[in-house]
């Protein structure tokens, strides 16, 4: 947590951010959890699924979610 810290402090605005920010394993699964993982995701529209027993698979960083349209014909 320091260290992405210092790296934010020496950020200089209207640049790109540091290798660091793309590179950093760690730096990533925070952008994950506090970020994307947060709010409602649009993974697809329901005309990928139209029938039932259709689905398709969205991935999220390490983890991957299974859409599919079920018997009741419900997403």
């Amino acid at each position: 947590m320091a260290e992405l810290k210092k790296l934010i402090a020496r950020h200089s605005k209207g640049f790109s951010l540091g290798q660091e920010f793309y590179r950093d394993p760690a730096i990533f699964a925070r952008d994950i959890a506090r970020i994307h993982l947060q709010h409602w995701l649009c993974v697809g529209h329901v005309s990928r699924i139209p029938k039932r027993g259709d689905y398709f698979v969205f991935d999220v960083a390490d983890e991957s979610f299974i859409i599919v349209r079920d018997n009741d014909d419900e997403i």
